[in-house]
């Protein structure tokens, strides 16, 4: 597990409280503007769009880059039972389904 996988989970396992920016982020969505969200490795890109699941109560439909991240956030999901409406592909896997 790489240092930036150990801090994301310790983020989201400890419940740390969300950023100002993040908070913001996730507002402006809920509040249908179209958003960009972009930081660093472990700058909390994961824990927003948990969260952002979490709050909102519809179907979602997540891609993932690559084959690691979508494994990686269904795991989150899970654990979070989200999994009934929330749905994580890459895009090829998204084709391939």
């Amino acid at each position: 597990m790489s240092r930036n996988q150990f801090l994301q989970d310790q983020r989201i396992k400890r419940k740390m409280p969300l950023s100002e920016q993040q908070e913001t982020a996730i507002q402006s969505i809920i509040n249908d503007f179209n958003t960009i969200t972009t930081a660093v490795p472990g700058g909390g890109k994961t824990t927003l769009l948990l969260e952002l699941c979490k709050r909102i109560e519809k179907e979602i439909l997540v891609l993932a880059y690559n084959a690691d991240l979508a494994s990686k956030m269904n795991e989150l999901l899970e654990k979070n039972n989200l999994q009934d409406r929330v749905r994580c592909f890459t895009f090829h896997g998204l084709c391939s389904n």
